[in-house]
């Protein structure tokens, strides 16, 4: 009877702990990219979970073709890997670096102070593109240097509809304004059928919705 390695136990258990989901075009609902999500408390080794990640990444490429790739991996775990090893983990699932999105977490960043920035730049000096996933209070501003290095940011569906139109007392709206003065493309995360129309009027080109791939 053959028994299933230490490792590969520890690479399929850090497969089904990620989230998977698609990313669609607000005009037409076409399926624009693939996207995976390792929850920040997820357990294991970071190599792990980072192989892990871009494996299921090229599985949702076969389903669907053609379709831009995306991979969250919290700021603390690209910290811990750097990105040699990550550049090394998508390369093993079949991706060049310049194939891949990878988003950062606002606040896993603003946690590592005076590093965060330095330690994005290394990331897109790989090759990678870079989405900042916006928290609800804006802990980041958007620097000419943030600017540099980000190319798109995804605000929670929910927060970005209730933002006021007041940016100086409302962080979330004025991360809004600052992105798209940025002209970051600006992806909504976990949204609805239902906020497809009031997100565009929000100057939304696309959603990440909340059904699993």
């Amino acid at each position: 009877m053959n028994s299933v390695s230490p490792l590969h136990q520890d690479l399929l258990t850090a497969a089904a702990a990620l989230e998977s989901a698609l990313i669609r075009r607000l005009t037409d609902n076409a399926t624009i990219g693939v996207r995976v999500r390792a929850p920040k408390d997820i357990q294991g080794d970071p190599a792990c979970v980072a192989a892990a990640a871009f494996a299921n990444l090229a599985e949702l490429r076969l389903l669907f073709p053609n379709t831009a790739g995306a991979v969250d991996l919290h700021p603390a775990m690209l910290n811990a890997l750097g990105p040699r090893a990550i550049a090394a983990a998508a390369e093993s699932a079949g991706f060049a670096a310049t194939d891949v999105t990878l988003e950062c977490d606002e606040a896993g960043l603003a946690a590592l102070g005076d590093d965060g920035l330095p330690l994005v730049e290394k990331f897109k000096a790989r090759g990678f593109a870079l989405r900042l996933n916006c928290s609800a209070d804006a802990p980041m501003g958007l620097s000419q240097r943030a600017r540099d290095v980000f190319c798109s940011a995804q605000t929670p569906a929910t927060a970005a509809l209730a933002a006021s139109a007041d940016v100086w007392a409302d962080p979330m709206a004025r991360r809004l304004v600052t992105a798209k003065a940025a002209g970051f493309e600006l992806v909504a995360d976990n949204a609805r059928p239902e906020d497809v129309s009031a997100l565009a009027e929000a100057g939304f080109s696309a959603a990440c919705f909340a059904t699993a791939a």
